[in-house]
């Protein structure tokens, strides 16, 4: 997603870009849940073989999902898990693998050859997250059945028999699927949840510079790192690659950062179950923290 005012930019400007910017967020997000509901109905046996029951799998995939650079990855993720078909694991796969559109600025600082990153560093995160978000849903989901916890209770996708038997009906699918689950259902609450948790945040970033705060304490860095990952935005966390750029945080921040940060993928989510994003939120924390202290420990 592209970053909605300039720092120098009014509260006018900035008004006007978070509200295109959500407009443009939900309309992928409505794409990708209705494409999930449709395959879902058509394929639910194949789905749930390979996906649902093969937790293997499903963390393999997600996390994948997940470290494709931009949101859309996360974005599809989401409308799995909405669906029932991605479990607690999953989603924490690939929110924990992702960089959002960091990625794309870590590729591009990486080509220039000023910088202090190289094309083999981003090769290194990128797998590292990878491995990572695999670790990350089977320790989640073993901390779920560990302490009994309850997530994603709120919806399922609606399986009807005459559907099945007859085969595709398109005015059914938008009737009862589009119009009845998804518009009527979900998306409102998503996007009011998505706008003002956008607008909350652009306000935060017009009114506060991180790099004022910025210090050569790879410690205090490494806290700053996961504090920040905790946003549901990408903008504040660009000021990682960029002093990972100049050879400034050293590789146990950047992945600190990475690992709790989820571009805007945890938005639509917050309107689904906030109950459920502060839990997957909180898991991320606790997981970027003790990979980054150990990495930091390491020397890295």
């Amino acid at each position: 997603m592209h970053e909605h005012a300039a720092a120098g930019g009014g509260l006018g400007d900035l008004f006007l870009g978070v509200f295109l910017e959500s407009i443009e967020i939900i309309a992928i997000v409505f794409v990708l849940m209705a494409l999930v509901e449709l395959f879902e109905l058509k394929f639910s046996r194949f789905i749930r073989r390979y996906i649902t029951q093969n937790l293997a799998g499903q963390y393999t995939f997600c996390s994948f999902l997940g470290v494709t650079p931009g949101c859309s990855g996360s974005f599809a993720a989401d409308s799995l898990y909405m669906a029932g078909i991605i479990g607690y694991g999953g989603i924490v796969s690939t929110l924990t693998a992702t960089f959002g559109d960091e990625a794309f600025v870590m590729i591009a600082a990486a080509l220039d050859p000023s910088n202090a990153i190289k094309v083999s560093d981003v090769v290194i995160l990128m797998a590292a997250l990878v491995v990572s978000g695999i670790a990350a849903g089977a320790l989640a989901d073993f901390f779920k059945r560990a302490t009994g916890m309850r997530v994603n209770e709120k919806c399922a996708i609606e399986h009807h028999g005459e559907f099945e038997a007859r085969g595709f009906d398109f005015r059914h699918f938008v009737v009862e699927h589009l119009w009845g689950h998804i518009l009527k259902r979900h998306l409102p609450k998503i996007y009011l949840w998505l706008l003002g948790t956008m607008l909350v945040i652009g306000v935060l970033q017009h009114s506060f510079d991180l790099n004022q705060i910025v210090t050569n304490n790879q410690t205090i860095l490494l806290f700053l790192g996961v504090i920040v990952g905790i946003l549901p935005v990408s903008g504040p966390n660009l000021i990682f690659i960029s002093l990972f750029a100049q050879g400034q945080i050293g590789f146990a921040v950047l992945i600190a950062n990475s690992l709790v940060q989820d571009g805007h993928g945890l938005l639509p989510l917050l309107g689904y179950s906030l109950e459920d994003s502060l839990k997957i939120k909180l898991f991320k924390v606790v997981f970027g923290l003790a990979v980054g202290a150990i990495l930091l420990a390491l020397g890295f």
